[in-house]
């Protein structure tokens, strides 16, 4: 019984990290919808394509639960990771320059926003290089996207 339960520890960090991924995901979606006034078809398609993406997640998180340090798991949670913070960086950016948003007195502060939402993008696919070299890698770097958004990430989307 005992052994059962520790086999499981994989499976229980995975669904916490990508819980936590999701949910601090769901906060900055919030906040990004808070400062679009206008929302186009392409908004709508870019968040229906995030929401797909994001609908993958249980997959590829049992997946890397089940066989966390296997290449391929590894590999599949990182290309979900990747298409998820890629769709989320384009509804980020997209509404900015198509002028969809109100304006943000503060132009330092969208500055810092711009530069965070690019951090998943840049780790998820140094994550997806090393799952074949150094897996372990790849799940720290998991692990650090989530951390970082939880410390950074709400500090300039509020």
């Amino acid at each position: 019984m005992q052994s059962d339960v520790y086999n499981l520890i994989p499976d229980i960090l995975a669904y916490a990290i990508t819980f936590i991924f999701l949910g601090v995901l769901w906060i900055s979606h919030q906040n990004i919808f808070s400062h679009i006034v206008t929302i186009d078809l392409r908004v709508l398609w870019i968040n229906i394509l995030l929401l797909l993406s994001v609908a993958l997640a249980p997959f590829s998180t049992a997946l890397l639960g089940r066989y966390p340090l296997q290449p391929i798991a590894v590999l599949a949670y990182g290309i979900n990771a990747l298409i998820v913070s890629i769709l989320f960086n384009i509804l980020w950016f997209y509404p900015r320059i198509q002028h969809l948003t109100h304006e943000e007195p503060n132009q330092e502060i969208i500055g810092k926003r711009s530069k965070i939402v690019l951090v998943g993008p840049i780790a998820y696919s140094l994550a997806i290089v090393f799952s074949f070299l150094a897996p372990e890698i790849s799940l720290d770097l998991y692990a650090f996207v989530t951390v970082f958004y939880i410390i950074f990430g709400g500090r300039y989307f509020d």
